[in-house]
């Protein structure tokens, strides 16, 4: 897995996945079962954006298109 390489503090998950609570838990316990280190606060969490993530990169594409 990627994690083991550059071992992040946290993997941010966007879009629906995100507003799951229950899906994210099983992802975490799946994901930390399989990485090397070990960690004590959850790996899997939402992102920032949650389910807005397509929004927002819609709206910056938008903003690079010539008037």
């Amino acid at each position: 897995m990627i994690v083991n390489t550059i071992g992040p503090s946290i993997i941010p998950v966007g879009g629906g996945l995100s507003s799951d609570a229950a899906l994210l838990s099983l992802i975490d316990v799946a994901v930390r079962d399989r990485v090397l280190g070990r960690y004590t606060a959850p790996l899997v969490v939402p992102g920032r954006t949650r389910g807005a993530s397509g929004l927002i990169g819609a709206a910056m594409l938008a903003e690079e298109l010539p008037a």
